[in-house]
């Protein structure tokens, strides 16, 4: 019916946080770190879509500290003016550091053309 007024049992003004789907899906809110990427190296979105082992081995490399007590983080690519895309959820599974990096590592870093691992970083386990 053209013009006619639908009704739900639901308020028009609910809305759907990324927290309200965590919980959904079991996942405690407080235990995840919400990351927006910019685009000063790259474009995330297009290496999300093209190339997701280079936005896996760029997001790995990050400063010690960086993900704090986070047991995942959520992945955030821009979009059209303050807005974000959501890539998807990582679980931390420990970190490695620079002075431990392995041959595989730096390998990783040189494929993707990544910038340069500094002292201070460390490679998050990611998966």
């Amino acid at each position: 019916m053209k013009g006619k007024l639908v009704r739900t049992k639901y308020p028009a003004d609910i809305r759907l946080t990324i927290h309200d789907i965590f919980k959904i899906y079991g996942i405690n809110p407080l235990q995840v770190l919400l990351v927006r990427h910019g685009n000063k190296h790259f474009q995330i979105l297009e290496t999300f879509s093209r190339n997701l082992p280079r936005l896996e081995a760029y997001q790995s490399c990050q400063e010690a500290g960086k993900f704090r007590d986070a047991k995942s983080i959520a992945v955030f690519a821009p979009y059209h003016g303050t807005t974000a895309l959501f890539l998807g959820l990582w679980d931390i599974h420990g970190f490695t550091k620079f002075s431990e990096r392995s041959q595989e590592m730096l390998s990783l870093i040189q494929k993707y053309q990544l910038p340069e691992f500094r002292p201070k970083d460390v490679w998050y386990n990611l998966h």
